[in-house]
């Protein structure tokens, strides 16, 4: 397939999902371009952004590919699409929210899109490093400080918090350290050995086969190991399962977890990577079936246009015009030309048949006039079924 991926604009912090997904159709053979063009040809357009929706939407309409918009769960309430040029919708799981109640009967739901191929770990000098990151705007600084005062008597750790808003100096210990939010997440995984954290950073540390300890906005999800694996999958390391927001984290739990020893991670890298790959190729299964369903009910219905019911042509004062029937008021003056055109459909046809029944030097022009017609809702779209005879 020839893929239009429009993803410009997109949080930081879904950089590594619009990676992912590009790479994730390259290695299916399929082909991906980021850069709208008006005369490309796309089997499918799929749009990670709101904003680049509203900008192509009468794109859209011209291009006749099948629209697919993707968004998380965590963006619902700013991301959900008010359009009709949208085929699919399809919500990304990277939180786990009462969906049933939300009333949208028409969404699809699917597993994030994340990397397959682990990364080399690797060890910090000080084995006793810790990375705090929870993915949270507003509760996962709630989350730190409720963390705090354990992490303040750990005075045998090194401690370092990335976070988008500072906290004062007077209530953290020296060994807590404050780090930019523009340093790079995964090379602060790499300077750890320990790392508790929530969303894609506990994703990657577990890439890069790291203790990871899970502390997100549904409380605490404890160590990471290959037999809960699948459990935090499920709500994307967000914390305990069933939880609820801005629980209770039982601190001797989340001591413990910190102090133990855990065996090699390779296992649960391996298990990682497998359980990723099966996502990975029911999101291609997904998105191949969908383009060709649509595919499909393009050609078992004609695409016929008819002339809209509220106008009609009439001719007065040796003139042609285009009235509305309504008001029997003369709306537009038209040539021969543009009279014969608009005559043709008076009854359903499609766009090749009319273009056939003129000189083909002229077919140009009148598909762009045609084209104009649809456009001003002069002419309308009818199915085979709903043809009048």
């Amino acid at each position: 397939m020839n893929i239009l991926f429009l993803s410009s604009g997109y949080k930081t912090i879904h950089r590594v999902l619009v990676k992912e997904i590009t790479a994730c159709f390259e290695r299916n053979n399929h082909r991906v371009s980021s850069e709208f063009n008006p005369s490309g040809t796309y089997d499918c357009i799929l749009v990670f952004n709101r904003n680049e929706l509203k900008k192509h939407q009468k794109d859209f309409e011209i291009l006749k590919a099948p629209v697919i918009y993707l968004f998380c769960i965590s963006d619902i309430a700013k991301e959900f699409p008010v359009t009709d040029s949208v085929t699919k919708i399809i919500v990304l799981k990277d939180k786990i929210l009462n969906v049933e109640h939300l009333s949208f009967a028409s969404l699809i739901y699917q597993d994030m899109i994340l990397p397959v191929n682990p990364l080399r770990p690797t060890l910090s000098d000080n084995k006793r490093s810790i990375y705090v990151n929870i993915e949270d705007d507003y509760l996962g600084e709630l989350t730190f400080l409720k963390l705090l005062p354990l992490f303040n008597i750990l005075h045998t750790y090194d401690i370092h918090y990335q976070s988008k808003k500072g906290i004062g100096r007077q209530f953290i210990n020296k060994h807590i350290r404050l780090i930019n939010p523009k340093c790079n997440v995964e090379d602060c995984i790499s300077q750890a050995n320990i790392i508790i954290a929530s969303g894609y950073t506990a994703y990657l540390a577990i890439l890069q086969g790291k203790k990871t300890i899970v502390v997100g906005e549904k409380g605490y999800g404890g160590l990471v190991t290959e037999d809960n694996l699948e459990y935090h999958l499920a709500n994307f390391f967000q914390g305990r399962n069933g939880g609820k927001f801005d629980e209770y984290i039982p601190f001797p739990l989340m001591q413990q977890a910190i102090e133990t020893e855990i065996p090699d991670t390779q296992k649960m890298q391996e298990k990682f990577v497998f359980l990723q790959n099966q996502n990975q190729k029911k999101w291609i299964q997904l998105i191949e079936a969908m383009v060709s369903s649509t595919s499909k009910e393009e050609t078992d219905l004609a695409i016929n246009y008819i002339l809209n019911p509220d106008y009609n042509l009439m001719k007065r004062n040796n003139r042609i015009w285009l009235s509305k029937q309504v008001f029997w008021k003369l709306y537009q003056s038209v040539n021969e030309s543009e009279s014969a055109v608009i005559s043709a459909f008076r009854q359903p046809h499609s766009i090749p048949e009319v273009l056939n029944t003129f000189p083909a030097e002229y077919e140009e022009d009148i598909s762009e006039y045609i084209q104009e017609l649809i456009m001003e809702k002069k002419l309308i779209l009818v199915e085979m079924n709903h043809q009048i005879q």
